[in-house]
């Protein structure tokens, strides 16, 4: 038999996109009015109008609606018109006795896609208002006083069938695959039990889901009716997401008539926005269930709903507390040892604990450390080389790693895997491992086979027919990890990150510390070596009698004095690599005018943080142009004024000298001097990239050294 067929395929995916919700027709128990909201104008209806309200669909169609309707019914509809919302929102204006035998009716109203809605549903019997909602709060403490989630659930059916009558009420769990499962039930006595019998997503489609969030309520009253037609014409199709009338699915009709089921109700439990699950109701006759039974029901539905949010909240709390506990052991453990790997197993029961794990692995600096129960190393190291090759986020999970990894159906027990790449790159992970759990899945039905027939081209596309309890072993499946597992473990990646930051920190912080005594301890050297080698220089300046030589001597031991100054201050500041070089300025200048004394030195320099080589070169600059202008500027006794400006912008740095002396010979050039100081200086500005302009010509002498400032 071939399992695959294209037409089949495309008839099955039709049938998952049915859309239900503009069906073009209602059930028979009522009839339906549509007209336009802004002058009440029929313009669609459905059901036997004549029979029910007296009126036949051709006077309805074009007719205005307060004109058709009794006045206490059209007084209630612009009643609700002006003072409630109705937009997607059905309203109960109550019951009305509508139509020429004066019949009773529940109206229900809403507005939908530029549409008004008025929905007339025949009333066989009116419920007495005061025993309904007794039952409503006597069931409302029953199931506040539960002890458990499953105590509560167990209680819900059997308050619902005291309610409404059903042969069989049942709590359906929809599951995350969208499968459900039966988690309680109460029936007949002579009715096959279908508690904890899984049924498989397709026989509850998408679309269907949808609408269960959108109507908590749905009603058919006899599954083996026929569709009343929508009779009118408008642009789009009715959109009856909303509609109690609405008709039904064929296919689910027949799903029904297969399960021997007449009459059904389902009630949506809606939790966080989503459909948790239904309480579904079947009779084997037909049933109908009047609107304050159903609205009660509906409403049971949402306590229900906050009563397991409430429950699996405090669970979560719980366990989010408890894992707090764990998390701060985790990060004692850690900071305790150097090594991560061994710091994290310390506290292995608290690591596998974080998420409920049998085992777990620590693969960091290319070794594998395990705790618990486990594949063996080389199983693990295949999976972690499959898993670095993804590219799609540092945590991955399955409760099922045979479906993703081929090789491992072949561990021992492992089938859940929840791993954590703890830094993008790295390679260091950690992996947790669950059990397989072998258990027996029992279905409504082969969901196989049903599988089978949709697919089979010889089969025509049907609901499945045969609901007998079928036994599914299911191997090589785990527990399945949640959302807080995930958001658990990305905590603890955060906080294993966080204690290699302040390790690497703390590492940093000891070798800055061994650099910086190191480069005191050489600058104190150079220091001394270079103030032993000044006094040298002055000792062996007293034994030449040259007066040049002398006067070279001296020179000589000033340049070693300013570089002596630079590591001075080096090694007395805080910053061993950087000079402030204002203030350093500032300094050689005083110590240069105690020095010669025959002129007044003016300095104006701004802060400004330099290298430390570049400063002892600017430094050795200011040094010979400044002693230059002390023995050139001013022969003889002639007092002078040397003017000393440091300055800066964003983009460079310059150091101005001038002198109000002698001046400079007309040709001067620098580069070609016979100086040896001014030798030193050109080659200097050089070395710093910078450029020298000297102003020769009088009155006075005027240098000026600019550089670009690094960034």
């Amino acid at each position: 038999m071939p399992l695959s067929d294209p037409q089949k395929l495309a008839a099955a995916d039709d049938c998952a996109r049915e859309p239900i919700h503009i069906p073009g027709g209602i059930q028979p128990h009522g009839a339906l009015l549509a007209a336009r909201p802004i002058d009440l104008i029929g313009t669609q209806c459905a059901g036997d109008t004549e029979a029910l309200l007296g009126i036949g669909c051709d006077r309805l169609l074009g007719g205005k609606l307060l004109e058709i309707l009794p006045p206490d019914a059209a007084a209630a509809v612009e009643r609700c018109l002006r003072e409630q919302d109705i937009e997607r929102k059905p309203v109960h204006l109550s019951e009305h006795r509508i139509g020429t035998e004066g019949q009773l009716f529940d109206v229900f109203v809403h507005r939908i896609d530029g549409q008004l809605v008025l929905e007339m549903e025949h009333l066989q019997a009116s419920p007495h208002g005061s025993d309904i909602f007794a039952r409503l709060l006597q069931t409302t403490g029953e199931l506040h006083a539960a002890e458990s989630l499953e105590n509560l659930l167990d209680r819900v059916p059997v308050a619902v069938r005291e309610m409404t009558g059903f042969d069989r009420v049942m709590v359906y769990r929809f599951l995350e695959d969208d499968s459900g499962t039966v988690v309680s039930e109460a029936r007949s006595g002579d009715l096959v039990p279908y508690l904890g019998l899984r049924f498989p997503a397709f026989d509850i489609p998408p679309q269907a889901r949808e609408l269960y969030k959108a109507n908590w309520i749905r009603l058919i009253p006899d599954a083996a009716y026929t569709p009343r037609p929508i009779q009118g014409q408008t642009s789009e199709p009715l959109n009856m997401s909303f509609c109690a009338l609405r008709s039904v699915s064929p296919i689910h009709l027949q799903y029904l008539a297969n399960m021997d089921v007449r009459a059904s109700m389902s009630i949506s439990i809606v939790k966080d926005g989503q459909l948790w699950g239904l309480i579904a109701c079947h009779h084997r006759d037909p049933r109908h269930v009047p609107h304050a039974i159903r609205a009660v029901c509906a409403l049971l539905g949402q306590l229900i709903a906050l009563e397991v949010g409430k429950r699996v909240a405090a669970d979560r709390e719980k366990q989010r507390c408890l894992n707090a506990q764990r998390h701060r052991a985790l990060v004692d453990a850690m900071e305790g040892q150097r090594d991560l790997a061994r710091g994290l197993l310390a506290s292995a029961s608290d690591l596998l604990g974080l998420v409920q794990a049998d085992g777990v692995a620590v693969c960091t600096e290319g070794k594998i450390r395990t705790a618990g129960r486990t594949p063996r190393p080389a199983q693990i190291r295949k999976v972690l080389d499959w898993f670095n090759r993804r590219d799609d986020g540092p945590i991955f999970a399955t409760g099922k790693i045979s479906a993703h990894f081929a090789s491992a159906r072949r561990w021992e027990q492992s089938a859940g895997v929840l791993a954590m790449e703890i830094a993008r790159g790295s390679g260091d992970c950690l992996v947790w491992f669950r059990d397989e759990i072998l258990k027996t899945v029992r279905w409504a039905g082969d969901p196989r086979k049903a599988a089978v027939d949709l697919l089979d081209p010889a089969t025509p596309l049907s609901p499945r027919n045969s609901f007998r309890a079928y036994e599914e072993q299911v191997r090589g499946t785990a527990k399945a990890w949640d959302q807080e597992d995930l958001a658990t473990v990305d905590n603890l990646r955060v906080a294993i990150v966080e204690r290699s930051l302040r390790t690497a920190l703390a590492h940093n912080e000891e070798l800055a510390r061994h650099r910086e005594m190191l480069i005191h301890e050489v600058n104190h050297r150079v220091k001394n070596s270079l103030q032993l080698t000044s006094s040298i220089i002055s000792l062996q300046s007293r034994r030449v009698d040259d007066p040049k030589a002398r006067e070279l001597f001296a020179e000589t031991a000033q340049r070693i004095r300013v570089a002596a100054r630079t590591h001075e201050k080096l090694y007395r500041g805080t910053d061993s690599t950087n000079v402030e070089f204002g203030e350093y300025l500032r300094e050689l200048c005083a110590d240069l005018e105690r020095s010669f004394g025959r002129a007044k030195v003016e300095v104006e320099a701004r802060k400004m943080q330099m290298p430390a080589d570049r400063a002892i070169s600017l430094a050795l600059i200011a040094n010979e142009l400044i002693t230059n202008a002390f023995k050139y500027a001013f022969p003889g006794e002639t007092a002078g004024r040397i003017e000393v400006r440091f300055s800066r912008d964003p983009r460079q740095w310059r150091l101005h000298i001038a002198d109000n002396g002698v001046g400079l010979p007309e040709n001067f050039d620098s580069r070609r001097s016979g100086s040896l100081g001014m030798r030193i200086v050109d080659a200097l500005t050089r070395q710093l990239g910078a450029t020298l302009e000297a102003r020769p010509g009088g009155p006075g002498a005027v240098f000026v050294i600019s550089g670009a400032v690094a960034s």
